[in-house]
């Protein structure tokens, strides 16, 4: 599944501290699959941990369309206050 490994791909660069290279994986996820929750949740999180706060913004809706659930997402919305 395309999809899910370039997921896979973008949490292990991000997990190893290249969070800048897990962006465009995280693109590329979305793009292949726009359900595909846990990398709108993943390039959230890299995009709040570059300062990106205006594409966090974007990427925290998605997310929240898709998992209204997901704490984590909460606490993004926290660090962007």
């Amino acid at each position: 599944n395309l999809p899910e490994a370039r997921l896979r791909l973008a949490e292990t660069r991000r997990a190893l501290g290249r969070v800048a290279e897990s962006v465009p994986e995280y693109e590329a996820a979305v793009a292949l699959d726009p359900a595909l929750g846990d990398a709108w949740v993943g390039g959230a999180q890299a995009l709040v941990a570059l300062g990106r706060t205006a594409d966090a913004r974007q990427w925290i809706t998605r997310a929240r369309t898709l998992h209204p659930e997901r704490p984590e997402l909460a606490a993004l919305e926290q660090r962007l206050r």
